[in-house]
């Protein structure tokens, strides 16, 4: 995971409560970035979410454009796909690859829509930073797919099972990229200006799902409903 945005301040906006109205006050500002490990989190994140809602979605029939996994996905060509193994209780058993799966698949490239269209056309650092930050979020789904599996049988044996795909909770996720936020590598721009390097050489370049930052931890102000800064 890289860092994201620092937030400095300004034009304040207010957004006031009054009993009658139901209307609500505080005073908020308009941030411009500078890239910062909690902003890395955020990023990676909320990619996540957004694949996680859309697959959860597909699974539940709730879209029209998309449907659960029914089959073994095919590799595309010049890639390898593997071939997800069950649990290690059930590799003796027989079994089948079944049951309807969590379109992951689906739920990726919506992910990549939605949040990485509109800055594909960019090369600077910042927008380097944020679409590996996207990544780092989505893999940290699609890396943790588990298998889960149904008895098939007379008198409740199981000489027969049936196997599919299932994402990890959204706690494990966010686990998975807290983790990654708490080690997450400070990077620089390199010559080209077109990607970038870690600022320190003891450190490892960064990798898939590795969280990226900029700059150091900002100073961040709250401000309650009394205006009054925290």
């Amino acid at each position: 995971m890289f860092y994201g945005c620092s937030l400095r301040f300004v034009k304040p906006i207010v957004v006031y409560y009054s009993p009658v109205n139901i209307d609500f006050w505080v005073n908020s500002f308009t941030p411009y970035c500078v890239d910062t490990r909690e902003t890395g989190f955020v990023n990676a994140i909320t990619a996540a979410g957004v694949t996680y809602a859309i697959t959860r979605a597909c699974t539940a029939g709730s879209l029209l454009e998309c449907s659960c996994e029914k089959e073994i996905p095919k590799p595309r060509r010049g890639r390898v796909t593997q071939v997800p193994q069950p649990p290690s209780q059930v590799q003796t058993d027989k079994w089948q690859w079944g049951g309807c799966s969590d379109n992951v698949r689906f739920g990726l490239q919506k992910s990549r829509e939605f949040m990485d269209s509109r800055y594909r056309k960019k090369s600077d650092i910042k927008t380097l930073i944020k679409l590996h930050n996207h990544n780092a979020g989505r893999l940290a789904i699609k890396n943790n797919m588990k298998v889960e599996c149904k008895c098939h049988g007379l008198s409740g044996s199981c000489t027969l099972r049936t196997c599919w795909w299932r994402m990890p909770t959204f706690r494990e996720v966010g686990d998975r990229l807290r983790d990654k936020f708490e080690g997450a590598a400070k990077v620089i721009s390199n010559n080209d200006g077109d990607n970038f390097m870690p600022e320190s050489p003891n450190i490892k370049r960064p990798g898939g799902v590795t969280c990226k930052i900029q700059s150091e931890k900002p100073k961040i102000v709250i401000v309650n409903l009394n205006g009054v800064a925290k």
